[in-house]
């Protein structure tokens, strides 16, 4: 980190500032780090004197915009360190927002397939749709896997015969059965408690 430094016109640029605008210094450099990030470029900095190091890290430009940097820093045969600073923060943002995206439409695709399958339960055993959802939920939790697969086995199961599989329709039929078992005897707990307190 020791000086002098000197910076080219697109290192200005990148900070917020126009070429020659400040005498470029590690302090300076160091200063428009972000202040959660300051701990790990200057440990790059220290690893460069052994060989090339870098990182990614939040600089803060003269003007208090963010941006997201990668660093590349190596030490020259002359002995004189050389580092790269590029400008991801576009890329960054893009990728965050394809995968933000992505999860969006996956949540949306699975949402239309529970929905499906729970109309699916709901026409087979006349029931509404909060129990066919609660017997979706509890084969879930049983079989220890994802809604979205169950609802998937279940609408596949309907394009490919027509029906529910036998085991499957036993096991949503069995997860109706014990829902509204557990609904019955709240409902008598809460009306003996109701009782007891007149």
């Amino acid at each position: 980190m020791g000086d002098p430094w000197s910076w080219t016109d697109d290192m200005f640029t990148l900070h917020g500032m126009r070429p020659g605008d400040v005498v470029p210094t590690g302090a300076v450099f160091l200063r428009h780090v972000h202040p959660d990030d300051r701990t790990l470029v200057e440990r790059v900095m220290i690893a460069a004197e052994q060989g090339p190091a870098g990182c990614e890290y939040r600089l803060i430009d003269l003007t208090g915009h963010e941006r997201t940097v990668t660093l590349a820093v190596a030490r020259g045969s002359d002995g004189a360190t050389t580092g790269l600073a590029v400008d991801v923060t576009t890329s960054r943002n893009r990728a965050v927002a394809d995968q933000v995206n992505g999860q969006l439409a996956l949540a949306l695709e699975s949402r239309t397939v529970i929905d499906q399958a729970k109309g699916v339960v709901m026409s087979t055993f006349a029931v509404d749709h909060e129990t066919a959802f609660r017997a979706l939920a509890m084969i879930s939790q049983h079989r220890n896997i994802r809604l979205r697969v169950i609802a998937d086995a279940i609408c596949g199961s309907i394009v490919a015969a027509g029906a529910l599989e036998p085991v499957l329709r036993a096991e949503l039929q069995r997860c109706i059965a014990l829902g509204s078992l557990a609904r019955e005897q709240v409902g008598v707990v809460d009306h003996d408690a109701a009782r007891s307190s007149v």
